[in-house]
């Protein structure tokens, strides 16, 4: 399997506008040698003790290969991750990797809109 290149343009927007649906959106771009991938964010299976920190949500970058793929680098829009009406306000985001793929983005900050 195929390592990704890089990682792009990943932020973390919580909505808190009068009006608006407040929504946590997580969202970015992976960089693949090959076309034919598909990315999206799910939460982080932790297998050890808690996270320390309950404002930051931790989730996990899953990629899926499909049968065909053409030797051409290529940009992967990660499906959005939405939590609606999140119970805490996070700060920050941290996205692990599979290992087999790549470690991740790592930390995002979470903007806030007022």
């Amino acid at each position: 399997m195929a390592r990704v290149l890089g990682y792009k343009n990943f932020h973390a927007h919580c909505d808190h506008m009068p009006g608006k649906e407040r929504a946590l959106r997580v969202s970015g771009i992976v960089e693949c040698p090959t076309d034919g991938w598909s990315a999206k964010l799910v939460p982080h299976e932790r297998t050890g003790p808690p996270a320390i920190n309950p404002l930051v949500l931790e989730l996990d970058l899953v990629m899926t290969e499909s049968t065909s793929a053409t030797d051409v680098i290529t940009d992967i829009e990660v499906e959005e991750y939405k939590v609606t009406d999140p119970a805490f306000d996070y700060h920050d985001v941290y996205i692990f990797g599979d290992g087999d793929h790549g470690d991740g983005p790592g930390q995002v900050v979470v903007i806030h809109t007022q």
